[in-house]
C-alpha cells in the first residue's frame, strides 16, 4: 500500500498546483499578456528567459538612445524596431503558453 499511498499523494499535490495555477491565469488583467509567463515554471524555461533578456538588454539600450538622438535619427530607428521585434517575441511566447 506504501507505493499506491504515494502516488495518490503525488497526485493530489499535482492537482493543488494546477489549480492555483489556473487561478493565477484566470485572475490575471486582460491586457497582461506577458502575465503568463509568471504563472508555474513557464518563466524559468530557457528560451522564455532569453527572450525576455535580450528584451530588457534592449529597452535599455533605447532609453539611453532615445537622450542621445532624436527620433529621426537613423540610431533611434534601428534600435526602436529591434525593440518593437522582440516585444512581439515576448508577446508571442506568452500567447502560446497562454
Amino acid at each position: 500500500m506504501g507505493g499506491l499511498d504515494k502516488l495518490l499523494s503525488g497526485a493530489k499535490n499535482e492537482v493543488i498546483m494546477r489549480k492555483s495555477e489556473y487561478e493565477q491565469f484566470v485572475a490575471l488583467d486582460s491586457g497582461d499578456i506577458e502575465g503568463v509567463l509568471g504563472i508555474g515554471t513557464i518563466g524559468t524555461e530557457t528560451h522564455i528567459q532569453t527572450i525576455l533578456a535580450k528584451r530588457n538588454e534592449k529597452r535599455a539600450e533605447f532609453a539611453s538612445i532615445q537622450t542621445q538622438f532624436e527620433s529621426v535619427h537613423p540610431k533611434y530607428q534601428q534600435c526602436k524596431t529591434e525593440l518593437e521585434g522582440l516585444e512581439q517575441e515576448v508577446r508571442t511566447a506568452a500567447e502560446t503558453v497562454g
